[in-house]
């Protein structure tokens, strides 16, 4: 394809980072105002297809998820900003997803990963931002469907069995999972 991919604002939402085909040849991450001004073209992505981006909290790196058709190439990358350096954090590829945690020391990212019994085709697994210390959390879940709390930690939709899901908190320090569980029903007066 051409033209702008996956683009991703700062926290503050004053700035802009995005995958940039113009159908040239060219393949660039770039970082600009959030009007598109002041566009700064900061990396060659000509080994990449469209990879999802996400900024850490300190706006120091970008993390990259490939997203190419041959699977085995989607690994997960950090881009330097202050040093203009590209890391792999990932040796294998099936990554479908990265985001950075609410401290910037953690990446949570997801692996396909097929299975009959469960609709969702993607597990949860945290590193550190390094790519050291890859951890599985044993949770089906989507990056869309996650939120990432300072508090709480990692919060996700996830499916326990086919068709059924839960609200997930996991604390990323010890990786310990909350459960939220709802039974009963929710009555609410409704006027028109």
């Amino acid at each position: 394809g051409t033209g702008i991919g996956d683009l991703e604002f700062t926290p503050k939402g004053d700035q802009v980072a995005y995958y940039f085909e113009p159908g040239t040849g060219e393949k660039s991450l770039v970082i600009a105002n959030k009007d598109n001004s002041a566009m700064n073209r900061i990396a060659d992505l000509r080994d990449f297809v469209n990879p999802l981006l996400s900024w850490s909290p300190d706006l120091k790196n970008i993390v990259l998820t490939n997203k190419s058709n041959d699977y085995p190439a989607n690994k997960i990358y950090t881009f330097n900003l202050i040093e203009k350096t590209m890391n792999p954090l990932t040796e294998t590829g099936d990554n479908l997803a990265a985001i950075f945690d609410s401290s910037g020391e953690k990446i949570i990212y997801t692996t396909y990963s097929s299975d009959p019994d469960f609709s969702i085709y993607s597990l949860l697994s945290i590193m550190d931002k390094d790519g050291q210390n890859k951890k599985e959390l044993k949770a089906r879940s989507n990056i869309p469907q996650t939120a990432v709390n300072q508090t709480l930690g990692l919060i996700a939709l996830t499916e326990k069995e086919k068709d059924k899901y839960l609200p997930l908190s996991i604390n990323l320090a010890d990786l310990e999972k909350t459960e939220y569980v709802f039974s009963g029903e929710i009555a609410a007066p409704i006027s028109l």
